[in-house]
Order: structure tokens, then C-alpha cells, then sequence
């Protein structure tokens, strides 16, 4: 939110939490011992994310229309129904405490706003249990939390220093924005995964970091008539973030709480289980002709290599059925290295498809070349000794062109620039290194 147009710096991360199985028509699910079935709660908060978001658009395609147009009388609806003022409170309107909340006029506020709730809700949606209800609820009261805390400020503000506009450093009189939304998003994505590496102007950093770093900014200039930013409301929105993960998010993860928790199994374990994983407990016989099935056609989703090395160890010698991975990020070399080692079974294997987040450097991971070229060492050979095997590189590989919810246009291209160069560098690392060999 701001008063008036202005924003702030904008967070982008790809995030996976946890490890899921996808097939050719199998409904995703997680897939880690004990878990059970997820049903569908990544996709119903993604829609809930792409709702909040196209609201969004519409609002901010009224205003265009109308400025564009000249339309006097949409310019008004607009404002006395999509702007956040104590006069439209006293006039009625109290329903502009949210609707506020998803009105932009300028382009770059609007862009930036929905690139970064974007970001947050993909992170929150790869959560198994979190949907839509706690996507809505999370999104909503983090914009009325916002609007009511921007209230709080500015009659506070007029105590200090009078009248709107005349002693505030001529700060507006008007609110409007989804930054209240944003800032809940971020705050509570924060508890739950506090050293998720995320990039702030490209400068790599945990995700807890640059939140109390902008909740800091944001209570320093708290006051200031000269900002034109909605630093109250920014605040307001963080608060219900954190309140929100207190009260109902804690059993899903964050140093609150951890994703094994009793709340998380028994939302899981109560629901349907996999119809394919079940049948590997019906006998022997079945377990030995549906394993290959189960491994060999479905495509495991892990986030992190302390998810891959439990994985890998749960399954024993099934390990050698496994096809396909696809791998978040790599945090603990010595860890990940042990499970590259259980891997190396996996004989069938094609591809390691590997995240372009893992070379970020918060992991604290300096030189992932000494990691993988073990493992890589063993594809090569494998490779050698058998007719129409690919090569080590062609079966590890890591996404040069990430995509995700906000990814696309100007402002995502540029963001990714570093990420997309950084996969290219570790590739052309590990070529020359197992050329050498």
C-alpha cells in the first residue's frame, strides 16, 4: 500500500517445500514416509493466489480506463469505492478497508505488488495442508490489518502534526494498494520457511532477513511526511502475517513448529491414500510388479537434499526403479553428497533435474562442482558401458529458464538474468571437469 503511488523493492524465489510424486494421470501428492496423500491443497492456493491477483487487474484496468477516457464518473466510483480515506468512512464505505487493498494506478506499483504476492503465494502453496481458505484468510486480513493499521497512522500523524496535508509533509490524504497483502504473505512465509534463500535486488539473502530488514525501514520512516509510502500499513499487513502463522500455521513448518508435526499427519493420513502406493502393501508378489510401475512412471518432486537423502533411504533397494527427479536446493554439501551416493543405484535414472535456486548463495554451498562430480563420475561410467545411455550432463540438469507464478514479463526476465547465467557457468564447470578425467 502507499499513499498515493509509491512502492518499495521487490522479492522473487521459486520455492518447493516438500517432496510429491507426479505421473502421466496421477494426481500430485506428497510423497515422503508417513505422509499420505495431499488431495489438491497446492492448486486450490494457487487459485486463490491467481484470484486475488486478477482482482487485482481488473481494478487497476478500471483506472486505466478511466484516466485514459476521461470517464469524470468512473474516476469517482473509483475513488470513493477503491481508496482508503476517513472520509469514505464517514460517508459509509467502510467495505474500502479491503477493496483498497486491490486498487493500483501506476503500473509499476501495480507490477511490483503482484510480481511479489506472487512470489509469496507460490512459496506458501508448495506447503502441504495450506489451500485457499488459509491463502484467502491469510491475504484478506493481512489487507484489512494493513488498512486499519495506515488509519491508526495518519490520526496519530494529525495529533503530531494537524491537519491532513497541511503539517504531515503533505503526505495524502488517500490510501490504496496490495502491500498490506504482500507484507502478510511475506511475514508469514517467513515463519515457515525463515532460510529460504530469496534475491532483493539481486542481493542474496534468508527470506527472515529481508523481512525484519524491511519491517525495520518500515518503522524508521513510520512517521515520515516524505516517503509517500504506506509504511503503517505495511507493518498492519506484516503483524497479521505473524499472528496468522501463530494461531493456524505453526504444525506446518518454521521454527514454531516442523512439518511432522500431529496437525500435519493427521490432515494428511486422514485423507485417501495413493492408490499405487498402497498396492505395494498388498503382497509380495504385487509389491515386486507394481514397485517398477510406481518408481519408474511417476516424477519425484524433492525441495531439499536432506528431503532426497530421507527419500532415498526409505525406499531401499527400490531406489533402483527411480526415473525421474526433479531438486529444489542444495543447503548441506556433506549431506548431499551421501545422497548422491544412495543414488548412484538408481541405474535408470533420466533426468536429475535440478532448480537454478540450488546455486544460490545462501546456501553457503562455495563449490558445487566438488559435490556432484563424484556422482557425475559414476553416470559417465555407466554411460560408457551401456548402448544408447546418455551422457552424465544429459541426464543432470539444471533449469536455465525458471518459470513460475510472476516470472514472465520485463520485470521477471530482468530478475532472473543471474539465474539463468549461473546454471550455464556450472555446467560448462562440470563438462571441463569430468573432460579431464
Amino acid at each position: 500500500m502507499s499513499d498515493g503511488l509509491n512502492n518499495r523493492a521487490f522479492f522473487h524465489q521459486s520455492f518447493e517445500s516438500h517432496p510429491t510424486l507426479r505421473g502421466g494421470n496421477t494426481t500430485n501428492r506428497c510423497y515422503t514416509q508417513g505422509y499420505g496423500h495431499m488431495g489438491n491443497t497446492r492448486r486450490s492456493a494457487l487459485s486463490a493466489a491467481y484470484l486475488i491477483i486478477a482482482l487485482n487487474t481488473g481494478v487497476f484496468a478500471g483506472w486505466q480506463y478511466a484516466q485514459m477516457n476521461r470517464d469524470q464518473r468512473l474516476l469517482r466510483t473509483l475513488h470513493e469505492n477503491f481508496t482508503l480515506s476517513w472520509q469514505n468512512l464517514r460517508e459509509g464505505r467502510q467495505w474500502t478497508l479491503l477493496t483498497s487493498a486491490f486498487s493500483h494506478i501506476a503500473w509499476w506499483h501495480f507490477a511490483f505488488n503482484m510480481l511479489t504476492f506472487s512470489t509469496f503465494g507460490t512459496m506458501l502453496s508448495w506447503i502441504p495442508g495450506i489451500g485457499a481458505a488459509h491463502m484467502l484468510a491469510l491475504s484478506l486480513g493481512s489487507g484489512i490489518a494493513g488498512s486499519a493499521a495506515w488509519l491508526y497512522q495518519k490520526q496519530v500523524s494529525t495529533k503530531i502534526w494537524g491537519s491532513f496535508g497541511q503539517g504531515d509533509g503533505g503526505v495524502r490524504k488517500v490510501a490504496l494498494g496490495a502491500s498490506g497483502m504482500v507484507m502478510g504473505a511475506g511475514a508469514a512465509a517467513a515463519c515457515l520457511m525463515p532460510f529460504a534463500p530469496i534475491s532483493v535486488m539481486f542481493i542474496p539473502m534468508p527470506l527472515w532477513v529481508a523481512t525484519v530488514g524491511f519491517a525495520a525501514v518500515d518503522t524508521y520512516f513510520l512517521h515520515s511526511g516524505t516517503t509517500g509510502i504506506g509504511h503503517a500499513a505495511h507493518l498492519g499487513g506484516a503483524f497479521w502475517g505473524v499472528a496468522y502463522y501463530l494461531c493456524f500455521l505453526r504444525g506446518y513448518g518454521g521454527k514454531r513448529g516442523d512439518c511432522s508435526s500431529p496437525r500435519l499427519r493427521k490432515r494428511t493420513t486422514n485423507q485417501t491414500p495413493s492408490m499405487t502406493a498402497t498396492l505395494l502393501r498388498t503382497s509380495r508378489q504385487t509389491h515386486a510388479e507394481a514397485a517398477p510401475i510406481l518408481y519408474g512412471a511417476n516424477t519425484f518432486h524433492l525441495y531439499d537434499e536432506k528431503l532426497l537423502h530421507g527419500f532415498l533411504q526409505s525406499i531401499g533397494e527400490l531406489r533402483k526403479h527411480l526415473r525421474r527427479i526433479q531438486f529444489g536446493i542444495m543447503l548441506n554439501a556433506a549431506r548431499m553428497r551421501s545422497a548422491l551416493h544412495l543414488l548412484k543405484q538408481a541405474k535408470q535414472l533420466d533426468p536429475f533435474e535440478c532448480s537454478a535456486m540450488m546455486l544460490t548463495k545462501v546456501s553457503g554451498h562455495a563449490n558445487h562442482v566438488k559435490t556432484l562430480l563424484p556422482w557425475l563420475k559414476t553416470l559417465q561410467k555407466g554411460a560408457r558401458g551401456a548402448e544408447g545411455r546418455k551422457e552424465a550432463l544429459e541426464i543432470f540438469t539444471v533449469d536455465q529458464s525458471p518459470k513460475g507464478l510472476g516470472s514472465e514479463g520485463p520485470a521477471g526476465n530482468l530478475f532472473y538474468a543471474e539465474q539463468k547465467r549461473k546454471p550455464a557457468e556450472l555446467m560448462a564447470s562440470l563438462r571441463q571437469a569430468l573432460g579431464s578425467e
